[in-house]
C-alpha cells in the first residue's frame, strides 16, 4: 500500500465509522425509540466510537514502531516541561471555550432559543464515567492521529505547512459529522495545527483538548455565556 493511501486510512477512516454510528443511532431516534437524539448519539454513539478510536490509535503507534518512533516521542512527554505543558494546555482551553462561545453567537440569533438546548445534564455517575472516557479519547487519539501524524504526513505528501495543517483541520472537522460541529472543529483545527507545527509537541494540546471536553460535557452551559 502506497504512503498516501496509509495516510487517508487514518485520517478518514474514522470519519467512515463515525458516520455510521451516527446514521444507527439516528435510525432508532427515527423510530422513535428515544426522545432525544443529542442524547442518544453522545451516549450511546460513544459507546461504539471510543473503542473504534482507540483501534486506530493501536494500529498507529504499531506503524510508528516500524518507523522508530514512538508514542512518547510523537506526544513530547518530558518531565521537565510538564507544568509549561499544563499552563499551555489551559490556555488552549481557555481560547477553545472563547472560540466556542463566539462560534454560538450566530446560531442563536438564526435560531432563537437555540442556546437552550446546551443545559446541564443530569451528572449521574455513569454519565461522568462516559464523560471522562470520551475526553480522553478526544484529547489522546483525535491528537495523535490528526495533529502528531497527520500533518506531518501531509507536509511531506503537499511539500506546504499551510496545506498540511488545512487538509488535517477540514478531515478533522468531517470526522465530527455533526453539521453544527463541523464549523467550529474547522477554525479549532486550524488554530490547533498552527501551535502544533509552532512548537512540535502534541502535550499541550492534549492536555487543553481534553480539558475542554471534560468540562464542556459534564457543562454544556459553558459553552454559551455569549448568548445567555
Amino acid at each position: 500500500m502506497r504512503r498516501v493511501d496509509v495516510v487517508w486510512l487514518f485520517l478518514l477512516g474514522p470519519f467512515v465509522f463515525n458516520f455510521l454510528v451516527f446514521l444507527v443511532v439516528l435510525g432508532y431516534f427515527a423510530a422513535g425509540s428515544y426522545e432525544n437524539v443529542g442524547d442518544v448519539i453522545f451516549i450511546y454513539g460513544s459507546a461504539i466510537r471510543i473503542p473504534v478510536m482507540w483501534g486506530f490509535l493501536f494500529f498507529l503507534l504499531r506503524r510508528f514502531r516500524s518507523e522508530g518512533r514512538s508514542f512518547k516521542g510523537v506526544v513530547g512527554l518530558s518531565r521537565g516541561s510538564f507544568l509549561r505543558d499544563v499552563v499551555l494546555g489551559l490556555s488552549v482551553s481557555l481560547l477553545t471555550f472563547l472560540l466556542w462561545n463566539v462560534y454560538m453567537v450566530p446560531w442563536e440569533l438564526a435560531l432563537p432559543g437555540y442556546s437552550t438546548y446546551f443545559e446541564t445534564p443530569v451528572l449521574t455517575f455513569g454519565y461522568l464515567v462516559l464523560v471522562v472516557a470520551v475526553a480522553v479519547t478526544a484529547g489522546v487519539v483525535e491528537e495523535v492521529i490528526w495533529r502528531g501524524y497527520g500533518i506531518p504526513e501531509l507536509e511531506g505528501k503537499y511539500r506546504s505547512v499551510g496545506r498540511a495543517v488545512l487538509v488535517s483541520s477540514v478531515v478533522w472537522a468531517v470526522y465530527h459529522v455533526n453539521p453544527f460541529h463541523v464549523g467550529v472543529t474547522l477554525v479549532l483545527g486550524v488554530v490547533y495545527g498552527w501551535f502544533f507545527v509552532r512548537v512540535r509537541r502534541l502535550a499541550p494540546l492534549i492536555v487543553g483538548h481534553f480539558i475542554f471536553n471534560l468540562i464542556s460535557f459534564a457543562f454544556p452551559g459553558t459553552l454559551t455565556f455569549l448568548v445567555r
